[in-house]
């Protein structure tokens, strides 16, 4: 979208990702996941976008299932199968569970606009967010794993380390050197200084229920909410 007008923006393009839950943006280098593979897209061209870069099986899980190898064999059977589409083509009812994933039954996210992210060229994320850029590195969350990427060349990501979360993991969002990571269960705060292996800090528990989380100064808010598949009762 040309956002050039904030009262009207503008449409421009469309980009068929199939299996596409969340993305995050550096510089003209968009990142985005599909199905198991992430891709990263030049957006200089908004007309003209174009493939520079895949990282094959990042995400081992998809919708909170393990994809094992018959299905994966699938899922890149229908990735191809997509991708030779016509461009506009609508796939919002395509393939298994197509945006119907347990972290989109809502759609809603709110972010805090004053917050400076890190890195001048990085775009900022919502409550929401699965993806969230800091400095040279791509942090993802899976339902259960931080997995680090280094995009020091922002065309071509790396794969870093994995890291063990535990279970129910749903949003992250970066904040002065801080992964605050929200799950089911509580809200988990990373020391990312050394950006390549973040250390675990503290969690804050609370009861069982979706947990979107976002930072500014000294204060986190950390959102609880029911009537979801987390099966949770407090608002």
């Amino acid at each position: 979208m040309d956002n050039s007008n904030p009262s009207l923006p503008r449409f421009l393009s469309f980009i068929d990702i199939p299996g596409n839950l969340d993305m995050a943006v550096k510089g003209n280098i968009l990142y985005a996941d599909n199905y198991i593979d992430l891709v990263a897209f030049d957006i200089s061209n908004p007309l003209d976008v174009k493939l520079v870069s895949r990282v094959e099986n990042i995400f081992p899980t998809y919708f909170g299932m393990v994809v094992n190898d018959t299905a994966a064999v699938f899922i890149s059977e229908f990735v191809e199968t997509q991708l030779k589409q016509p461009a506009g083509t609508d796939c919002s009812s395509a393939g298994p569970g197509w945006r119907n994933g347990w972290m989109t039954f809502d759609g809603r996210s709110f972010a805090s606009t004053s917050v400076a992210q890190p890195g001048n060229s990085s775009g900022k994320g919502g409550s929401m967010a699965r993806f969230t850029i800091s400095g040279d590195h791509l942090y993802t969350v899976s339902n259960s794993d931080l997995q680090v990427l280094d995009i020091s060349n922002t065309s071509n990501p790396k794969k870093g380390e994995k890291i063990r979360l535990g279970w129910g993991i749903e949003t992250i969002f970066p904040y002065d050197n801080r992964l605050f990571i929200g799950s089911t269960t509580g809200m988990h705060i990373y020391d990312n200084s050394n950006p390549t292996s973040p250390v675990h800090l503290s969690t804050y528990a609370h009861v069982n229920s979706c947990d979107p989380v976002v930072v500014e100064g000294d204060l986190a808010w950390v959102t609880l909410r029911s009537g979801n598949a987390c099966a949770g009762f407090t608002n």
